[in-house]
């Protein structure tokens, strides 16, 4: 997994791999994190704005790593001009229709309770969150 951390007041952030002297990044380079560093899961979104992304991407298919989940090889859907405009409303999939029984069995496998009367519900146990997605 790729990490990210701020290394000055200025927010510059570093991306790199964890070592046990630090974060290193694709060319090697080492900053060495203290107990009070924070460091987070850097997102697709980080990735691409700091212009690292594809430097990761590249890095992670020479080196052969597979990651635990998709990170740096994951979409990234970025707001078109329309959406930008209108701020909190996307129509991006306005029309588009999903085959309900693929939908259910994808989320079933994902532990979504899925009920075509009360729509979908995930239940995170640990959390006390429920998360619903109610039909229209």
């Amino acid at each position: 997994m790729v990490f990210v951390t701020e290394i000055d007041d200025n927010n510059k952030q570093f991306f790199g791999y964890p070592s046990e002297d630090g974060l290193y990044n694709t060319k090697e380079e080492t900053i060495a994190l203290d107990d009070s560093a924070m460091i987070r899961v850097a997102h697709a979104v980080d990735l691409y704005k700091s212009g690292m992304w594809s430097e990761y991407q590249c890095d992670l298919y020479d080196r052969q790593i597979r990651q635990p989940f998709k990170q740096v090889f994951r979409e990234l859907y970025l707001p078109n001009a329309d959406e930008l405009q209108e701020k909190n409303i996307s129509r991006r999939y306005a029309g588009h229709q999903v085959q309900t029984k693929k939908t259910a069995a994808l989320l079933r496998s994902r532990d979504w309770t899925v009920s075509y009367e009360d729509g979908l519900q995930k239940v995170y146990h640990n959390d006390n969150i429920i998360a619903l997605c109610m039909p229209c």
